[in-house]
């Protein structure tokens, strides 16, 4: 059986498991496990503006996904960040995994949040078209250079 539930403090090993591999995955920097492990804490530590949502299959953390309310810059209001979307290899594709942005998009308007932007950390046209199937649109670029 599915579930999906806020995260708790008593959650903080699994979506540190969790983070590790997101982080594992998307960067080819050496991690700071203790950064990662602080950086779940703050989430789970800080409910005004912050969500930890977690996907459990029989109780057991199997996705998550983790966002952040920040003040828009050049409009008013505030929007919705996601920070963190992971679901395990094995349960992707599944419906399940999608249904945590919509919750995180329910979160965020129960914040009062008048926007929601989700990342895409590799140049993926099924995440381009997944987003955009989500009512999503593509509103910038980003660039990175990291420095030595």
């Amino acid at each position: 059986m599915y579930n999906i539930r806020l995260a708790t403090l008593d959650d903080t090993n699994s979506l540190y498991y969790m983070a590790l591999r997101f982080a594992n995955q998307v960067s080819s920097d050496t991690i700071d496990n203790d950064k990662v492990y602080r950086r779940v804490l703050w989430y789970l530590e800080n409910p005004e503006d912050t969500v930890v949502l977690l996907l459990c299959k029989n109780e057991a953390p199997i996705g998550m996904i983790a966002g952040v309310k920040t003040e828009a810059l050049f409009s008013a209001g505030t929007t919705a960040v996601e920070q963190m979307w992971w679901v395990e290899p094995e349960y992707r594709g599944s419906k399940w995994g999608l249904y945590l942005p919509k919750l995180f998009e329910e979160w965020a308007r129960r914040k009062g949040c008048s926007s929601c932007i989700l990342a895409g950390l590799e140049k993926s046209t099924a995440v381009s078209k997944l987003y955009i199937k989500m009512g999503y649109e593509p509103t910038e670029y980003s660039y990175l250079k990291v420095f030595s």
